[in-house]
C-alpha cells in the first residue's frame, strides 16, 4: 500500500486514505497527525529477547489529543 510510502514527513501533515478520504482523528475529529513507527512486541519474541526482530506498525499520532491511529501497512 502507498499511504506512507516516500521520506518521512517533517512535522504534522494531513493524511489520505487508501479510498480518497481524507483521515480524521477518531476523538477530537483533527486532521493533522505526526508520523511514527512503534514495535508489535510479542510475549515469545520478548520472553527469547528477541524483542528487536518483531514488526513495525506506522503510527499517525493526533497533533490535537495525541491519540494514536495504528496502521499494519
Amino acid at each position: 500500500m502507498g499511504l506512507f510510502k516516500g521520506k518521512k514527513a517533517k512535522g504534522p501533515q494531513r493524511y489520505n486514505l487508501p479510498h480518497g478520504q481524507m483521515l480524521t482523528c477518531l476523538v477530537c475529529r483533527g486532521q493533522f497527525f505526526d508520523r511514527r513507527r512503534y514495535k508489535l512486541n510479542t510475549t515469545g519474541m520478548e520472553f527469547l529477547d528477541l524483542a528487536w526482530a518483531n514488526e513495525d506498525a506506522t503510527c499517525l499520532v493526533c497533533v490535537n489529543c495525541r491519540h494514536i491511529h495504528w496502521f499494519a501497512f
